[in-house]
């Protein structure tokens, strides 16, 4: 389970679609901040004693299925979201506002020592 995420990034991107260079790169770099979280998310479930998740979906102390579930669909709605969103002006609005939440939790992460690994 471990490289679930992963997994379903390279599978999505086995997927035949229009490439898009205005949106694409904004979708891939979304993508790639949801793998860093889910990497910074993992590494803190190894020390429930020290970190504590303050997502309110996942809760203090969640699951392994529970968070590998909760990327992956994360990972599959930035993927979809061309299908989600039908005006490319939405789509952009959504994978900006990830995007940033996403920075900002990474951000925070490294800030109370939990690293980017695999």
């Amino acid at each position: 389970m471990k490289y679930l995420l992963g997994l379903l990034l390279c599978v999505f991107g086995l997927n035949a679609r229009a490439l898009d260079l205005t949106q694409d790169p904004l979708m891939w770099t979304t993508e790639a901040l949801l793998l860093a979280d889910y990497a910074q998310t993992r590494q803190g479930m190894e020390r429930p004693d020290k970190y504590h998740e303050l997502n309110p979906v996942l809760g203090a102390h969640p699951s392994t299925d529970k968070v590998n579930a909760y990327f992956a669909t994360w990972a599959a709605s930035v993927y979809f979201s061309d299908k989600l969103f039908q005006d490319k002006r939405n789509r952009t609005l959504f994978l900006i506002a990830v995007s940033s939440v996403e920075a900002t939790v990474i951000a925070h992460n490294l800030r109370l020592g939990l690293q980017v690994r695999f």
